[in-house]
């Protein structure tokens, strides 16, 4: 089976995906990169949108917490090798997109014939023409219990708003952001300490175990799907200035360094 990656190079999708690299090393035809920031905008343009979307204490820290992955895996140190290493000592290679929609990045994945296509944090929408490539789907794992929290950064609203439980959904892909049929939920317990940060890392161990699961049923022809539930839904897009403000009221952290040195 050819499996094609849409991922993003980050600390999270690398805990994600080390494993499921190592194990299927000889049937992943590729890993595909964002070129991007924010889809469509220059360096300083993302940033621009970032800091007038978001808020500066979010932006701060997530441009911290990429140093800290950049200098570990740089001076190989720690759990994670850089991506570029994976690919090298696995043998598959790495894309890098402007516009995982173009004409171009299409021809590209036509060629490569993926089986099927997973999508591990890729931060853009992916259209129809892409979806209809692989004979077996497109499948996302998204940070959420979906239909709740649809959208973006999930994991910092899960932790603002105080959640006891947060999960993983395992979902098809298709043309409404995050509203295809779901294929596989896992859930995990938050505990009032956690921070933002440790947040983000349960869910990225969840989907370490939920993309070998997946793989493995749809190599025996065994996945199946349901329809996501009708109500109960909510969306939240990026984290604002409300949000911070719910986020100190219920004291919560972005991260402990200890915990976020550990976790790379």
């Amino acid at each position: 089976m050819k499996i094609l990656i849409l991922s993003n190079d980050h600390m999270y999708a690398n805990i994600a995906l080390k494993n499921f690299l190592r194990e299927n090393k000889k049937e992943i035809i590729g890993v595909i990169f964002p070129d991007f920031i924010i889809p469509k905008k220059s360096f300083f343009g993302s940033v621009r949108f970032l800091l007038k979307k978001s808020f500066f204490q979010f932006c701060l820290y997530k441009w911290f917490e990429e140093k800290i992955y950049r200098i570990k895996t740089s001076l190989n140190i720690g759990q994670l090798k850089p991506f570029i290493k994976y690919s090298k000592e696995y043998k598959f290679p790495i894309f890098k997109t402007a516009d995982i929609n173009s004409e171009e990045t299409i021809n590209l994945m036509k060629k490569l014939r993926p089986d099927i296509i997973y999508s591990v944090s890729y931060p853009q929408k992916i259209k129809e023409e892409v979806l209809k490539i692989p004979k077996n789907g497109c499948i996302n794992f998204h940070d959420s219990l979906l239909p709740k929290y649809r959208g973006l950064c999930a994991y910092f609203w899960v932790t603002a708003n105080n959640e006891k439980k947060g999960g993983v959904t395992a979902h098809y892909i298709n043309t409404m952001l995050d509203t295809g049929e779901i294929i596989l939920q896992k859930k995990y317990t938050i505990d009032t300490n956690d921070t933002m940060q440790r947040v983000y890392y349960k869910s990225s161990k969840l989907i370490e175990k939920m993309i070998s699961e997946i793989n493995n049923k749809l190599k025996k022809g065994k996945i199946k799907s349901i329809k996501q539930k009708e109500g109960g839904h909510s969306y939240f897009s990026w984290p604002n200035r409300e949000g911070y403000a719910l986020f100190r009221k219920n004291k919560k952290r972005f991260f402990r360094f200890e915990e976020l040195w550990n976790s790379m």
